[in-house]
């Protein structure tokens, strides 16, 4: 089921590296990684609590970090605030561009989304990420594309009310 296996890196000992092997049961699989844990978590949540339960949930992990995004967006006019989000979310762990459609109009562009495999199972997250988005920018936003729902990227759509 598990593999152990010694890497050489250069001068020193070989470091070992200890990785399932390619026929351990999907199972198993699933319980080493974060995503698993949280998915199973999710589901427990889901079971005891009912589904509305996990929408609740993202929405309060998203307002514990708005204040972080607030204060380095507020000051800031509309461009500025997206190229800073973008910086913010790559930093964590997201692939983010953004282009600007029209004055006061921006498409951002995830190609790599860290709550994949979690979103996949509970779409809700999505739709918090949007509106922690919309509240971080003070914008509209729209989810106008997902991975979870099998596009190549997440896409947001972004206006801006007023031009500073």
């Amino acid at each position: 089921m598990v593999e152990k296996i010694y890497v050489r890196r250069g001068r020193g000992r070989p470091i070992a590296v200890v990785k399932l092997r390619k026929n351990a049961s999907p199972h198993v699989h699933g319980l080493f990684t974060l995503a698993a844990f949280t998915i199973k978590s999710l589901h427990y949540i889901e079971k005891v609590l009912g589904r509305d339960h996990v929408s609740k949930i993202a929405a309060s992990i998203y307002s514990e970090c708005l204040d972080y995004y607030r204060i380095r967006l507020d000051s800031l006019d509309s461009e500025s605030k997206i190229k800073e989000l973008i910086s913010m979310r790559n930093s964590e762990g997201y692939d983010t561009i953004y282009r600007k459609i029209r004055r006061a109009t921006y498409e951002i562009v995830e190609n790599r989304c860290p709550l994949i495999a979690v979103s996949q199972t509970y779409s809700e997250i999505c739709r918090a990420e949007a509106r922690f988005i919309q509240d971080a920018l003070k914008a509209r936003v729209s989810l106008i594309h997902s991975i979870a729902e099998g596009q190549p990227q997440c896409r947001f759509l972004v206006v801006f009310k007023d031009q500073k």
